[in-house]
């Protein structure tokens, strides 16, 4: 063995373990049943496998990230956990209340009970992402108070992440945030120039388009090049590469078609969120299995990716950070460069950020923004 194979002991043995797990998942998601018991009307009696009251305990927990993941969980219980959504509006941790004031929004005229904790959070707080979600929460209760404030604030802040989150807020609330929009149209317009942020355009335009009460949402249409470099490769003739296949030979095989959501924990209605309309997601799952058991790796979108196109753990090959460039370890390969040696014609059109140094010529087909 080399001295470079050496930096990687059992690497091989780890992948295969890891993938194999890992397509026994995937091969699970299409063939169980779910139970369609989580209507609105019936809040579902568990999340992800556990009752209220477990949920409940993590809350007391010394770690931050189970007492944050039980906060973001509980409001999913519906009007049963007002109660205790109140009482994390006193929650020393800004997240802990921003996520106890967003269930209480979602969950409207059904929390009544917590108006009053409402208005003191908002006059007492100083965050602009907490006095967001409480003037959400308020405006969904009590549609006749000044609640919108922060909310502009908020749509105009140079931090993406506060600024969709405001748009988010005014989505939800609907037709009666109709005087926020002259403003979410000015936004709007701001970041359609060159130059502006397609990621709050796009949620602003989906905010109008709840407001104005057209039910349809935007389609983000990540911009040619992005923020960092992205080519549209063409693969050379190289007995080390595959030569690309024409997707007509493939017509006896099975399609595969891989579905990847960044970000959305388990804000799905088949995982009892009330506010969520994901029907066809919510098919999917009826007609398949729905997993509540399910860990990431990793926090980070393209650490994961990583992760799951080659079957590693990112820290097992150091790729845990992102915008790093890694070598893969020797003999690592992404899984549809095995798919192509099998015949298929492999097709993706984003998602092609991984921090490592990954050669996509040898992952897909054909890849890119201007995908045909």
């Amino acid at each position: 063995m080399s001295a470079q194979q050496n930096r990687y002991p059992n690497v091989a043995a780890k992948r295969t373990r890891f993938l194999r797990n890992l397509w026994k998942s995937a091969a699970l998601a299409c063939v169980g049943i779910l139970a369609a018991n989580l209507a609105a009307a019936n809040p579902p009696s568990e999340v992800a496998g556990r009752a209220l009251e477990g949920w409940l305990q993590d809350l007391q927990s010394a770690n931050e990230t189970v007492r944050l993941r039980a906060a973001k969980t509980i409001g999913l219980f519906g009007p049963p956990a007002v109660p205790h959504l109140i009482r994390l509006l006193n929650d020393s941790d800004d997240a802990a209340r921003y996520w106890a004031a967003s269930h209480i929004g979602n969950l409207g005229t059904k929390a009544t009970a917590a108006s009053e904790a409402l208005q003191r959070a908002f006059q007492n707080t100083s965050s602009l992402p907490v006095r967001m979600a409480v003037g959400y929460a308020l405006s969904r209760i009590d549609r006749a108070g000044p609640w919108f404030p922060p909310l502009y604030e908020g749509a105009q802040s140079p931090q993406r992440s506060t600024a969709c989150a405001a748009a988010d807020f005014f989505a939800r609330i609907g037709p009666p945030a109709n005087t926020a929009l002259p403003l979410l149209q000015s936004i709007f317009k701001k970041h359609s120039r060159q130059g502006g942020d397609y990621h709050v355009r796009g949620a602003v335009k989906n905010a109008i388009r709840a407001i104005q009460n057209e039910n349809k949402l935007e389609h983000h249409t990540r911009p040619a090049g992005g923020n960092y470099s992205r080519r549209n490769f063409t693969l050379p003739d190289s007995a080390t590469i595959s030569s690309p296949r024409n997707h007509k030979e493939s017509t006896s095989r099975p399609n595969i078609l891989w579905i990847s959501c960044e970000d959305i924990s388990p804000n799905l209605g088949c995982y009892g969120d009330d506010y969520a309309s994901t029907p066809n997601l919510d098919r999917l799952a009826e007609q398949g299995v729905r997993f509540t058991q399910a860990f990431t790796p990793s926090g980070v979108c393209a650490v994961n990716r990583t992760g799951i196109i080659t079957g590693m753990y990112p820290v097992a090959y150091g790729g845990q950070h992102m915008r790093t460039r890694i070598p893969f370890p020797p003999g690592v390969r992404c899984f549809p460069e095995y798919l192509r040696q099998a015949g298929y014609f492999c097709t993706n059109k984003s998602k092609t950020d991984y921090p490592s140094q990954v050669d996509l010529r040898k992952v897909w087909d054909r890849q890119g923004a201007k995908h045909g």
